[in-house]
């Protein structure tokens, strides 16, 4: 899957396979909807990953 986002000003692209997405990504963003449906308040997430590895993308998708 190829995402494409605009951070300040500069064009991001980034490219996941189908596998990440549906395996990593998807169960990830789920899981912290379910916790702050449960919550009822805003939850705080930190990524941790090296540079260029999709972090901006996924936190705006």
């Amino acid at each position: 899957m190829n995402y494409s986002a605009n951070i300040n000003g500069i064009t991001v692209s980034a490219s996941f396979s189908d596998t990440t997405v549906n395996e990593v990504f998807i169960p990830l963003l789920k899981h912290l909807a379910q916790l702050h449906h449960e919550k009822q308040r805003r939850i705080l997430v930190m990524l941790a990953a090296p540079p260029a590895t999709g972090k901006t993308v996924l936190a705006q998708t």
